[in-house]
């Protein structure tokens, strides 16, 4: 509104937990009596840009992050493997980069996407690893995905948080 911050501003703001924001207003001791009473923030301001710097920072906090997929290795089916307790899993190699157990992948098949999703398990022969490099066949376990066909290639990737 416009003017005095207002008994109807504090208890709107106080049931929307939200914060009063003036400018080029000064605090009555009225007021300031009543925002502490309802237990509302008001904030004063004399100079327009540090309010616009507030309302800014404060919108970003609101909003969800973003995330950016870095490409991390290219790996190529080389067969399905039954594995007991685990399911079937993707017996690769690794062409490009690196594999991380619980990274980012898309299988392709062609030039199909098939599936996006979670690593789950990485194997080299028998024994849990955490990260295969290029040139080495490994075993890739996906959430959610069991229909592995020779030829079928998966890009890993990892996600960076941007920022605002």
């Amino acid at each position: 509104g416009v003017g005095q911050v207002s008994d109807s501003d504090l208890l709107l703001a106080g049931v929307s937990n939200a914060i009063i924001l003036c400018f080029n207003l000064k605090a009555t001791p009225a007021s300031q009596a009543a925002a502490e009473k309802a237990k509302v923030e008001v904030r004063y301001y004399d100079v327009i840009y540090k309010l616009t710097e507030d309302v800014e920072r404060a919108a970003k906090g609101l909003r969800e992050p973003t995330f950016r997929q870095i490409r991390e290795g290219r790996v190529e089916v080389i067969t399905p493997i039954k594995i007991p307790r685990l399911g079937i899993i993707a017996g690769s190699r690794v062409l490009e980069g690196k594999v991380t157990r619980g990274g980012w992948v898309k299988l392709f098949r062609g030039k199909e996407l098939l599936h996006e999703g979670r690593i789950s398990s990485l194997k080299h022969f028998k024994e849990d690893v955490r990260e295969m490099p290029a040139g080495q066949e490994c075993g890739i376990g996906l959430e959610g995905f069991e229909t592995f066909t020779q030829g079928d290639t998966m890009e890993t990737y990892r996600l960076e948080r941007e920022e605002i």
